[in-house]
């Protein structure tokens, strides 16, 4: 009797994302999120559009360990806006300015 053995192959599930994101209410001119590791180098921020027009959201991806600034995006006039930054070995936070204390907008850092 032959023995026939199945072998089942299974993808790899990529890194699961983490992300964090921010609002900066009304009143208040900015918002920050809390740590997030990168997992594969880099990591994707986003500035959320400002409800209001010629108002701009600037988000700063920052590393934890240290402070120092690593990349930053704007959005303006109801346009959000991405940026990918690549090279990184630690773990970053976001922080996000807008123009005037009112307008919607804040942001969000994933890896």
């Amino acid at each position: 009797m032959a023995v026939t053995a199945a072998i089942v192959v299974v993808p790899a599930t990529p890194a699961l994302a983490l992300a964090r994101t921010c609002s900066i209410p009304y009143g208040a001119y900015g918002c920050s999120t809390s740590s997030i590791p990168e997992t594969r180098g880099a990591i994707l921020i986003t500035a959320f559009a400002p409800s209001t027009f010629s108002v701009s959201v600037t988000c700063r991806a920052h590393d934890s360990g240290n402070g120092n600034e690593v990349g930053r995006v704007t959005s303006t006039n109801w346009i959000t806006r991405s940026k990918e930054i690549g090279g990184l070995t630690n773990s970053y936070f976001l922080s996000c300015v807008r123009s005037t204390t009112s307008g919607g907008g804040g942001g969000r850092i994933e890896n």
